[in-house]
């Protein structure tokens, strides 16, 4: 059996869809493919409060017509995210610092300047992201192409775009008297 990357499987799907070799089956792959995915990630309540407090911020700053959600800031992190790797990162680098990331946030969030275990997953909400169908598997490729050097890693779309997103929420937490400054550099990309 296939290893799997994501709970969408587009790997396996496209896979899949270069050994049928017959046209009838292509063109109902072709036809039956969407533009977009939908992924459901869990972040802890804490921060996802605070992603919809900055998407709030975001749609009063930039004064948009619609409300930015935070499925849209997660694409726009996952596309960051996929744009790193294609330009500047190799997989040993990428490995280090995902394990980093993942130690550091295991398990675990920032209240009131103190680390606080999370004991269940009560203190967890799911989250429905809709991402690009192709950036999801890109992403997937990626993960692959991380398990043919770290045949371990338990790595998963989710499990980035979770650890991305809380990495750029601590991130913006920490910057204290710089956080108008990352707001306009969201806006300036919408």
């Amino acid at each position: 059996m296939e290893r799997t990357f994501s709970q969408l499987e587009l790997l396996q799907a496209e896979l899949s869809k270069l050994k049928n070799k017959g046209i009838i089956d292509r063109a109902l792959y072709l036809l039956s493919q969407t533009k977009n995915v939908n992924l459901m990630v869990k972040l802890p309540n804490e921060y996802l409060l605070r992603a919809t407090i900055i998407c709030e911020d975001i749609t009063e700053t930039g004064d948009l017509e619609k409300p930015f959600t935070v499925s849209e800031l997660v694409e726009m992190l996952c596309d960051d995210f996929l744009r790193l790797i294609r330009e500047k990162e190799n997989y040993e680098s990428l490995y280090k610092k995902l394990t980093q990331q993942e130690n550091q946030h295991k398990s675990s969030l920032i209240v009131n300047n103190s680390i606080v275990a999370i004991e269940d997953e009560e203190d967890l909400s799911e989250l429905l992201v809709t991402l690009r169908r192709k950036s999801a598997l890109r992403g997937e490729i990626v993960l692959c192409d991380l398990a043919k050097i770290y045949p371990s890693h338990t790595y998963t779309l989710e499990s980035i775009i979770e650890l991305i997103t809380i990495d750029f929420l601590r991130e913006y937490q920490d910057l204290k008297g710089d956080r108008g400054k990352m707001i306009k550099n969201i806006l300036r990309r919408l």
